[in-house]
């Protein structure tokens, strides 16, 4: 039997955003990966475009950054145990229309209820 999905982070911010948000081909709904560094850091993963050359363009999973401290102790666990999680890109500011000069991006995080966890 399945339990029916919590919403565990219904939108957290990614920080130090690496690829260039505008090229990427990322768009809303789409799904990511999550993943911890060394360092015990939750980092997000996701396929975007790629350009060899600057003339051909590929596909290849990029880390997009990592989305905090506070995250890495909640989801931290859940990532080493292997828990289906499901996350995906709620949120998405290109280059060209931030207020500033980075980019934004915004996931969404859903699981099976977490035992303890207050409005599981």
């Amino acid at each position: 039997m399945t339990e029916t999905p919590v919403t565990l982070l219904a939108k957290a911010k990614v920080h130090d955003v690496r690829p260039h948000i505008g090229r990427s081909g990322l768009s809303l709904g789409d799904a990511v990966k999550l993943a911890l560094d060394d360092q015990g850091k939750v980092i997000v993963r996701a396929v975007v475009h790629d350009r060899i050359f600057g003339v051909f363009r590929r596909r290849r999973c990029r880390t997009l950054g990592h989305l905090g401290p506070a995250v890495d102790r909640l989801l931290g666990p859940l990532i080493e145990t292997e828990h289906a999680l499901r996350v995906r890109v709620v949120g998405l500011t290109p280059e060209h229309l931030s207020t500033t000069t980075d980019p934004e991006v915004f996931v969404s995080v859903w699981g099976a209820p977490i035992p303890g966890l207050a409005g599981s």
